[in-house]
């Protein structure tokens, strides 16, 4: 801001009030550019705040000035002003432009406060972040300003509670330690920093202090004791981070400012285990001799580089240490030949399989034979169990021995850990025949061979090789000595056909065979081939793959027909199958054809179309017995024979349909009635039989049956029809059906008189009696009678008309009487219903009229209700109501039609409102009633004035007001028509306007009014408007040596002065009430021109010589 002083506030006017015309500041020191401050070895990228972009900066007041006594203040604005120092010159004049300058050599500008830089050990902190940390040191602070400000960290709170720190000579802070900062605590860190003006910046920063865990857990929660490992691993899950070292001094050597060095400790730990360092993961390994619980608690130290330590203790962690079972090793059965022998296939990889019953640490197993050795090495399992298992056994006797010699194994199994868990199995290993080693079967045949021929076999043992032109190749040293046969197969055995006979040197055996033996035994034959094998009671074979023979048979093809249905109801349809009895029927085949007799197989005839075809369809659509057959013929010899024979049946079922009620009443005879279809294809003759007790017994009747039972409950009626045809064909089926009866007893019958809810003498109403039975299945003859009121009798129910009298009345209710029964059961099942009906005896009464009126001035409102006669009336009775008003009147109607009315009469005189009533029985009346109605009298209006002036000179301005008395009290107000000397003043209608007067004269006002109802009125005043004298100034002088007041004193005596301006030789006209010139003499003013004007525009002007 700038403040500025004058000597002359006191005086008249605003002349003296200074003005600043503009404030230049130029900077006095060069700004630093730096970009980049490091703090704890980081480098942090900063704000300049004295960026100077121009030699020289200008600046200007805002807003209007404050006068505080003799003192006027600006304000400047120095936002956009860089920090730092200025020489300034400001310059200031008043309205004579005089002026006064004022330069500083320095001036501070500072209204930044200072950057706040934070790192932790050796990285930022980043903003909002939650900072884990073990070390209250690790945090370091900046306080950095571009410029020489004083800026520095002045305070640091934890939790609102001062701590204390280091200064460093760089001009950062280090934390102290916290002594009494509790583990696992988060706390608000508040920094702040200021500067000598007085900024200040404050950082909160969100710490958790040693929230530490870390995680310890056995890799398994079981082990075994002297033979496998235990092993825990170790690792930091939260905190600040640390490298684990095997010694306080290794930790120390490798904390740094971020992450710290930190020994293990653990307590409990068992004899056996060691701990090793593995970057950020701890191990703990061993084999444990001792079993048991096992319960350790770990303990964390963590190191700075200072050498300051802090221990962070654990959870208690667990595993078992169970006794480790003793090793067994058994042979597996699956190779053995007897006692310690196990035959070896010559060509196996393996020497068998041994069974190993152990624990799983680690075991290592050793096989040894004919001086060769194998190991296996079996390692710590992840789980502790014992398990039991098949190794196979490693062959490592070289193939050195031949087929059928014997070499002895042994196998040594321990645990790797444990001394003195040796065991050991021995077997002997029988060197058998290789698994390579197949049997092949050959025969020499040429096309359709029969049963006459003779065919030769020639039989393989050895290894196929499709390269050798007899492509089968046999070695005696891997497969050994065999005897062969020619089988084939009989169910699940087989059969020999010829042989053994020894293989030659090359495997090859021959066996000559006759056409008809092999026709006989079967197609699918094998040979069979049996080792000479040198070890007692062991033996192997092996079987060929089938060599499929085709020998064709000679003699005459056998076949059969078959079908699933033989006899049926027509129409059917069946299929008739045939098939060779052999497969050797079939391949000699050479014509097939089927046949039928319908005469019971005395002559045949053929089929058209089933040449060579399998399957004959027959369709039955008439009730007739036919036979079929096939007949063959054999390619090879010309040979005819037939099938054996089918006899095809087809009869008729007759259809039948039971007809009759579902449900009957004890003791009454029921029909029902049985009809059979019309669309047989024979005679319909036949027998009815029928049942009523399911079936159990039939009586034979016609297609009519009588039922009626003596006591209820359900039966079941059933019929059944069979025809003479399908008997005569040996059927003895039946068409039957049935339907279940449920017989009840006999109850009341349920019955309802529907009829209106009242009568009226004379008026005749339709009424219908109905009934129902007690149970809504049954069927049955019912006697109704009905007694009028009047004494008469109806004999059937339904719908009747019938109107009362008054003499039917008994108490106003017309009876009825409704009774009603089961023909032949009336004691048990008649019901009676007596009903009263309620009975109006109407009569047309005369109507009567009631009129109101509010007021008796036209227009007037007319209320009118009439009423009429409701005694002993009908609830269906309406009327009609025709309001008039009579004799010409000018009226209008609301509810010209209703009971209730609503009649405005807009006329004065004597009239007559009239109605007609009419009921919907044919009355009518006629009822009326004289209403008088006045005039009503002349509105009246007043004007009433309000105006700006008393003394009524121009300008002049009035308010108008219209006053109206109405002399209806429901008329109003609807138009106001203002006039200002006959001329219209507004198009807008209102009670109220307003005028003015900008000329002396004579002026009238008029105001026109007009009604709701119509009528019209007016009102008008006249008034002068004066014309206006304008001002008088008398000024009064008063001198002083070289000064002088002015004073003008100026009057209005028709107003008031408003305005009042002097010049003092300057030409500008300055507003005053008096002024006052300190040294006008001086300033060369000789004299001064007052102005005054009044509140009418009249102006005065005189002028004061000095």
């Amino acid at each position: 801001m700038v403040v500025t002083s004058t000597p002359h506030s006191d005086k008249a006017g605003d002349w003296w009030m200074p003005d600043v015309r503009e404030i230049e500041l130029v900077p006095k020191h060069e700004a630093n550019d730096l970009s980049r401050v490091s703090l704890n070895g980081l480098s942090f990228r900063v704000r300049n705040n004295q960026l100077y972009s121009e030699d020289s900066y200008s600046v200007r007041a805002i807003d209007e000035p404050q006068l505080v006594g003799d003192k006027v203040i600006f304000q400047t604005r120095i936002s956009q002003l860089p920090d730092g120092i200025y020489s300034t010159k400001a310059t200031i004049s008043d309205a004579f432009d005089n002026m006064s300058t004022m330069e500083t050599e320095e001036t501070f500008l500072d209204k930044s406060g200072p950057q706040l830089l934070s790192a932790f050990g050796g990285m930022k902190i980043r903003d909002g972040a939650t900072t884990e940390l073990a070390y209250f040191s690790d945090l370091h602070f900046l306080a950095y300003s571009d410029w020489n400000d004083g800026s520095k960290v002045s305070s640091v709170t934890l939790d609102g509670q001062p701590i204390s720190y280091t200064q460093n000579e760089d001009g950062s802070i280090t934390i102290d330690e916290v002594e009494d900062a509790v583990e696992g605590s988060n706390y608000k860190l508040v920094v702040e920093a200021s500067d000598d003006s007085g900024n200040k910046t404050i950082e909160e920063y969100n710490l958790s202090y040693m929230n530490t865990e870390f995680v310890v857990y056995p890799t398994r929660e079981k082990v075994f004791a002297e033979i496998m490992q235990a092993e825990m691993i170790i690792y930091q899950k939260n905190g600040q981070g640390c490298t684990f070292s095997a010694t306080p001094e290794a930790a120390i050597e490798i904390a740094d400012q971020y992450n710290k060095g930190c020994t293990i400790e653990i307590d409990g730990m068992p004899e056996g285990m060691d701990l090793q360092a593995r970057g950020r993961r701890m191990y703990a390994r061993g084999v444990i001799d001792e079993t048991g619980q096992k319960n350790l608690q770990l303990k964390v130290v963590y190191y700075n580089e200072d050498g300051l330590a802090k221990t962070y203790v654990g959870d208690t962690v667990s595993f078992e240490v169970m006794p480790a079972p003793p090793i067994q090793l058994t042979m597996d059965d699956r190779n053995h030949i007897a006692d310690n022998r196990y035959f070896v296939p010559y060509n196996s990889r393996n020497a068998g399989v041994i069974n190993l019953k152990a624990a799983s640490g680690a075991l290592d197993i050793l096989t040894s034979a004919n001086g060769n050795t194998e190991e296996l090495n079996l390692n710590d399992g992840r789980r502790a169990v014992e398990f039991d298992r098949n190794l196979r056994i490693e062959r490592v006797d070289n193939n050195d021995s031949g087929v059928w010699s014997e070499v002895e194994y042994s196998i040594d199994a321990e645990y790797r850990y444990k001394d003195e868990s040796k065991v050991n199995e021995t077997f002997n290993a029988i060197i058998t025949p290789s698994t390579r080693t197949s049997a092949f079967l050959v025969a020499e045949m040429h096309d359709e061979m029969n049963t006459d021929d003779t065919v030769v076999f020639s039989g393989y043992v050895g290894q196929y090789n499709r390269r050798l032109e007899v492509p089968y190749e046999y070695d005696a040293t891997t497969m050994g000595d065999w005897d062969a046969s020619l089988m084939v197969r009989d169910g699940l055995d087989y059969s020999k056909i010829a042989g053994p006979v020894n293989i030659d040197e090359n495997g090859r055996v021959q066996f000559e065979v006759s056409g008809q033996t092999l026709f006989d035994e079967g197609r699918t034959f094998y040979l069979l081939a049996n080792s000479r094998s040198e070890i007692e009671d062991y033996d192997l074979e092996i079987l060929s793959r089938p060599s499929y023979i085709e020998i064709l048979k000679a003699g005459a093809i056998d076949g059969t027909i078959y079908t699933r249905t033989l006899k049926s109801q027509i129409p059917f349809y069946t299929t008739i199958a045939f098939r060779f009895d052999t497969r050797e029927d079939r391949e000699v085949i050479d014509t097939l054809g089927w046949e039928v007799s319908r005469d019971g197989g005395t002559t045949w005839e053929e089929i058209p179309d089933t040449q060579d075809e399998n399957r004959y369809v027959v369709q039955m659509d008439e009730p007739v017995t036919n036979q079929y057959r096939v007949r063959m013929k054999n390619r090879l010899t010309g040979i005819e024979s037939t099938s054996n024979i089918l006899e095809i049946i087809g009869y008729e079922i007759s259809d039948i349909q039971l007809d009759g009620p579902r449900t009957v009443i004890r003791g009454l005879d029921a029909q029902y009635t049985a009809s059979i279809s019309e669309e047989l294809k024979g005679s319909s003759d036949g027998v009815y039989e029928w049942s009523v007790d399911d079936g159990q017994t039939w009586v034979e009747g016609t297609n009519s049956y009588t039922f009626n039972v003596q006591e209820s409950g359900t039966y079941n009626v059933a019929v059944r029809h069979r025809l003479n045809s399908a008997l005569e064909v040996d059927v003895n089926e039946y068409s039957e059906e049935s339907t279940r009866v449920v017989v009840v007893d006999p109850e009341k019958l349920f019955l309802d008189l529907d009829r209106p809810r009242y009568f009226e003498v004379g008026r005749p109403e339709k009424l219908e009696a109905t009934y129902r039975l007690f149970n809504s299945r049954v069927e049955a003859n019912v006697i109704e009678k009905i007694t009028l009121p009047n004494g008469d009798v109806l004999n059937e129910g339904g719908e009747f008309t019938y109107a009362p009298s008054r003499d039917d009345l008994n108490d106003s209710d017309a009876t009825f009487v409704y009774e009603a029964w089961v023909e032949g059961l009336k004691e048990e099942t008649r019901e009676v219903l007596t009903v009263d009906v309620h009975t109006y005896d109407y009569q047309f009464g005369t109507p009567i009229l009631d009129l109101r009126q509010s007021y008796p001035i036209a227009p007037t409102p007319v209320r009118g209700q009439v009423g009429v006669n409701v005694e002993n009336e009908s609830p269906d009775i309406d009327y009609t109501y025709q309001w008039s008003v009579e004799g010409g009147f000018d009226a209008e109607i609301q509810g010209e039609t209703s009971q209730r009315s609503y009649i405005v009469l807009k006329e004065a005189g004597l009239q007559t409102v009239k109605v007609n009533v009419a009921d919907n029985r044919g009355n009518e009346a006629e009822v009326t009633q004289m209403v008088n109605v006045e005039e009503a009298g002349q509105l009246e209006a007043s004007i009433s004035a309000r105006f700006n002036k008393a003394e009524m000179t121009v300008p002049l301005s009035s308010s108008l007001r219209l006053n109206v008395e109405m002399q209806h009290p429901r008329d109003y107000v609807r138009e106001v028509k203002w006039y200002l000397n006959d001329e219209l003043v507004s198009d807008v209608s209102s009670d109220r306007e307003y005028i003015e007067m900008t000329e002396a004269g004579t002026y009238t006002v008029k105001a026109v009014v007009i009604s709701d109802h119509g009528q019209t009125g007016e009102s008008e005043f006249t008034f002068e408007a004066k014309p206006n004298i304008p001002p008088v100034c008398e000024p009064h002088v008063k001198k002083d040596g070289t000064s002088a007041t002015i004073y003008p004193y100026c009057k209005d005596e028709d107003g008031r002065v408003v305005r009042i301006f002097m010049d003092w030789g300057t030409g500008e006209q300055i507003r005053s009430s008096g002024v006052t010139l300190s040294d006008y003499v001086a300033e060369g003013i000789s004299s001064v021109v007052i102005r005054a004007i009044d509140d009418g525009g009249e102006e005065f002007t005189t002028t004061v010589v000095l």
